[in-house]
């Protein structure tokens, strides 16, 4: 199928605008707000650290006294967060520019995948609408999460495997695939194995029979989908092998990585049933589907009242083969109980350009049955004054916690009674607290120490409802009465 190189047409930029309105909105307050995800949270302490010289790619440190040896995940896209830190400064704003410029490129991948799908720039709008009408969706984009960052690069991959199927040399052809490969190396550096499932691609496009036209016999496009398989694994294994090869320490904390997270992480359980992330898929996409069903709908009422559809052609074999793809992205994961809703951030994309396809005759016709320049640009006004609006609404929440917010409340609070650097004791059983952590490192720089058995720290943090007397340490410490809500400072007394 021929790619069409046009522009898009004046005619879809206000379905473009009414994108645009909807992820400012679905993005809730917390797109210029303080407040994080907790994961999120973590890495961007680690990645300023590594900014101001602390910890580095394969050191990370998150504070003197959590995570001071942290080997969760691989850490590339903390080190290209830590390159923005350097830069532009430690700026919770910065964190947010990342996050955007990863969602923003990913945005622009899917517009680009749209294009081999359908062959033009047509309703290039309606992939991109599916895609932040997908629940959640719309707040990674802020969220500082690693999957926000290996989306464009699993993107990337399954685009340049696409470039391949679609050169003309075979050197051209065995380079795109190379490339392809890096790229998943890029996106295993970035969250570990969850991002390799592109890998089957070249297969799935051959039992779907794409590219038949120069491979007729089936075993022929299995041959060589295995060859095109073995390409991009070339491509993603000898990056990875080299700086296995050469780099002590990448070696060593990728061991680490592999035998803590990886092989216990199959026996960690973090839901009770397997089935839990097809759940998560399906209730996220629910909106999707929605639309998906309402369209068709349409789609039987005018084939019964024989009006028809005016179609726009689009791939259907690489249509099932994206569908297929969004399996491989989800099914995979269940093979262990360690799951998350966001650990299939990657596969939204495809589902979205997928449904998009299957539309897409529906939305063209009702686009040509209601389609006038006055009705454009009506859509085009109104939704620029509801961009005015959510932007509004955005900067009206600007520096304001929407998450944790008595915790972001009490940290500000307490932080004008801490030393910047300073070591505040901490209860034992409040160190896995990640958000507590978080903030009161990244905005204050101060290490919450769950370890100080001897007494040793001058401030105490406790909760609010914890009482010292009977303790023992009522007679070490006394409280700092400060207007707080959820914690409580003591200081020790003086001897």
């Amino acid at each position: 199928m021929e790619h069409s190189k046009k522009r898009i047409p004046l005619n879809a930029w206000p379905f473009y605008t009414l994108t645009l309105t909807l992820f400012l909105f679905l993005a809730g307050k917390g797109l210029l707000a303080t407040g994080m995800f907790a994961d999120g949270l973590i890495y961007d302490c680690i990645a300023q650290n590594m900014a101001d010289g602390i910890g580095s790619l394969w050191h990370p440190v998150c504070t003197e006294t959590y995570l001071n040896d942290f080997h969760e995940h691989p850490t590339l896209a903390i080190f290209l967060l830590s390159l923005f830190h350097r830069l532009l400064g430690n700026g919770l704003w910065v964190c947010r520019l990342y996050s955007l410029l990863m969602f923003s490129i990913t945005g622009l991948l899917i517009v680009r995948l749209w294009q081999y799908v359908s062959g033009s720039l047509r309703n290039a709008w309606l992939p991109l609408l599916l895609w932040v009408l997908t629940i959640g969706v719309a707040r990674t984009s802020y969220s500082n999460l690693l999957e926000v960052s290996m989306a464009p690069l699993v993107l990337g991959s399954v685009l340049m495997t696409l470039r391949a199927y679609n050169a003309r040399l075979l050197s051209s052809h065995v380079i795109d695939l190379f490339v392809a490969g890096i790229l998943l190396s890029a996106a295993f550096f970035v969250k570990g194995f969850t991002g390799l499932y592109p890998l089957v691609f070249p297969l799935l496009l051959a039992s779907s029979g794409y590219g038949a036209e120069y491979q007729t016999r089936w075993y022929n496009r299995l041959l060589r989908a295995i060859a095109d398989s073995a390409y991009i694994a070339l491509g993603m294994i000898v990056p990875i092998a080299l700086i296995l090869v050469f780099n002590d320490d990448a070696r060593d904390y990728l061991t680490t990585y592999y035998n803590g997270q990886v092989v216990n992480g199959i026996q960690y359980a973090l839901v009770e049933n397997r089935s839990y992330i097809l759940q998560a898929f399906v209730e996220r996409t629910s909106l999707v589907w929605i639309i998906f069903a309402l369209l068709l709908l349409n789609r039987w009422i005018a084939s019964y009242k024989g009006k028809g559809l005016s179609y726009q052609l689009c791939d259907k074999k690489l249509i099932n083969t994206l569908f297929l793809l969004t399996l491989f992205g989800v099914i995979p994961i269940m093979i262990s109980l360690k799951q998350r809703s966001f650990y299939i951030l990657t596969v939204y994309p495809f589902f979205a350009t997928v449904i998009a396809a299957t539309v897409n005759p529906s939305i063209t016709t009702l686009m040509r049955r209601g389609s006038t320049r006055r009705g454009h640009i009506v859509i085009f006004c109104v939704s620029t004054f509801l961009i005015g609006a959510a932007c509004g609404f955005q900067s009206i929440n600007y520096g304001k916690p929407d998450r944790d917010a008595t915790l972001q409340n009490d940290a500000k609070i307490i932080s004008t009674r801490l030393n910047n650097g300073e070591r505040v004791a901490l209860p034992p059983t409040m160190y896995d607290a990640p958000s507590l952590h978080g903030y009161y490192y990244r905005d204050y720089r101060v290490s919450l120490d769950a370890n100080d058995q001897q007494h040793q720290l001058r401030h105490l943090l406790v909760p609010e409802q914890e009482m010292l007397q009977g303790t023992g340490l009522d007679t070490i410490y006394h409280e700092i009465e400060l207007p707080t809500q959820q914690y409580k400072l003591y200081e020790l007394k003086q001897k």
